[in-house]
């Protein structure tokens, strides 16, 4: 797992533009002296508050906003349509069962460690919707420019929030910051995307992180994902044409191709056991949807023992035959034909 330095170059350039632009959000907000956590992440988000700056970021936004209205997004093992909801508010909801799933899962840990936590904001989103008052948090993040608006962002708005900051490469996996064992929960949010294949040479190091409980990937990975039983009342030609789409957005943006695959590898050989396999979990952009991985090493005892879903491990429900769907399709037909009869009537 080793990059070329064309990659490195490329993250580090598109990801310390983007905390850049954000940071310029944020200086503008804690210029004007706003020290209210909530709204400091409300409004530096993409689609609240005050535009970016930067024409290039205004446009992707815009043109993210339209794909949403245009494709839908998926909630509760459903695929809505979009009809008046915009996106500032699908993206509330989608954030709120995400963070919902994350409380659930670090209950009782007192380290809570994200791994590309960006700016943290999903660290300081976790901390106001009630996880541990007394566990630290830590963000590990490969850019400096992000680190530095966690640590400002941090000092001005949650100055009692056990929070540190601490360089990070998923490349070259550091993790001896974390001398003192404790209970731990790891958790990664669309950062592990960015590397194309992943080997286990990240996992074992995760593993060897005194008082590791539990890993969680919150990662768009779902068309690595065997199975189509992950939607509710639809059919399996529909769950594998969203699979499609992903497959293509992930090969066209070379991100990841074998997450799932290879922890599936080591729990099949009894390094770790997978406990959450939900694939396409939930999305904001259809074609990017969040698959939620949650997996814990052999033979760690679990803070809690969280409800075993595995979609991965689901058989299909059986199809019916070319006849039968025929069949069904003319009784529609007629029956749609009768009660337009009998309304003339």
């Amino acid at each position: 797992m080793n990059p070329t330095p064309e990659r490195e170059a490329l993250v580090l350039s598109q990801y310390g533009h983007l905390w850049a632009k954000t940071a310029e959000k944020a200086e503008g907000l804690l210029g004007a002296g706003e020290t209210e956590l909530n709204r400091i992440i409300l409004m530096m988000r993409r689609d609240f508050g005050a535009d970016f700056s930067d024409p290039v970021l205004i446009k992707k936004n815009q043109e993210r906003d339209l794909e949403r209205r245009k494709t839908g997004f998926i909630l509760d093992r459903q695929h809505i349509r979009s009809v008046e909801v915009d996106s500032p508010t699908a993206t509330l909801m989608i954030e709120a069962l995400k963070m919902r799933t994350l409380m659930e899962l670090t209950r009782g840990a007192e380290r809570i460690v994200e791994l590309g936590a960006g700016w943290g904001k999903n660290l300081f989103k976790l901390w106001l919707y009630g996880a541990p008052l007394d566990a630290e948090y830590h963000a590990l993040e490969l850019t400096p420019e992000a680190r530095n608006l966690a640590k400002r962002v941090a000092q001005s708005a949650a100055p009692k929030m056990p929070f540190f900051t601490h360089a990070f490469d998923y490349y070259r996996p550091d993790f001896s910051m974390f001398a003192e064992a404790k209970p731990t929960v790891v958790f990664s949010h669309h950062s592990l995307e960015q590397i194309p294949s992943v080997g286990e040479r990240l996992f074992e190091a995760i593993k060897g992180i005194p008082g590791l409980i539990r890993v969680v990937h919150l990662e768009p990975v779902g068309f690595q994902v065997p199975g189509a039983t992950w939607l509710e009342n639809v059919r399996p030609d529909r769950m594998e044409y969203i699979d499609s789409l992903n497959r293509a957005f992930a090969t066209k943006r070379d991100q990841n191709l074998n997450l799932y695959p290879i922890l599936r590898s080591m729990e099949l050989e009894g390094s770790i056991r997978l406990t959450r396999v939900r694939k396409h979990f939930c999305s904001i952009l259809l074609k990017n949807a969040t698959t939620l991985l949650v997996w814990e090493p052999n033979g760690t005892p679990s803070l809690t023992t969280p409800e075993t879903q595995r979609d991965d491990l689901q058989e299909p429900p059986p199809q019916p035959s070319v006849w039968t769907r025929l069949r069904r399709k003319v009784g529609k037909r007629i029956l749609g034909e009768t009660n337009a009869g009998s309304q003339i009537h």
